[in-house]
């Protein structure tokens, strides 16, 4: 019986992170973006996680209270599982990830007043090619 529980206790805690936050520290939150046609908001184009937030008290073992460091607005209880924490090199807005990063270029000019952004040429159809 022992055998067979620390064989599911291995496949448990490998998908398992520790908790290993501390109050007053800096950390990314979740967010969670619904698509809506009508307000022209695309879920796929928002940014994963939103922030920087501060720890300001542990609830429990994998709750806490943060504050956002702009707008002092409280978020509690948060689960652990849903902030990471904030890298000091990294600017105020999170990197997308990988998956969702494009082929995109900025380009400026000195003497334009906005920025070219060039992507991915588009594909040609293949129905009306010749």
């Amino acid at each position: 019986m022992k055998k067979a529980n620390e064989k599911q206790a291995k496949y448990y805690n490998a998908n398992r992170r520790k908790t290993d936050f501390d109050i007053g520290e800096k950390v990314w939150k979740t967010h969670k973006v619904l698509s809506n046609a009508s307000k022209a908001i695309s879920s796929k184009l928002a940014l994963d996680f939103a922030g920087p937030f501060t720890i300001t008290k542990k609830l429990g073992q994998n709750t806490f209270e943060i504050v956002h460091d702009k707008s002092n607005k409280i978020f509690s209880p948060v689960h652990a599982s849903q902030i990471k924490k904030f890298n000091s090199d990294e600017e105020e807005e999170p990197r997308k990830t990988e998956s969702q990063e494009g082929t995109s270029e900025i380009i400026s000019s000195p003497d334009a007043s906005e920025n070219l952004i060039i992507s991915e040429p588009p594909r040609a159809n293949v129905a009306n090619a010749k």
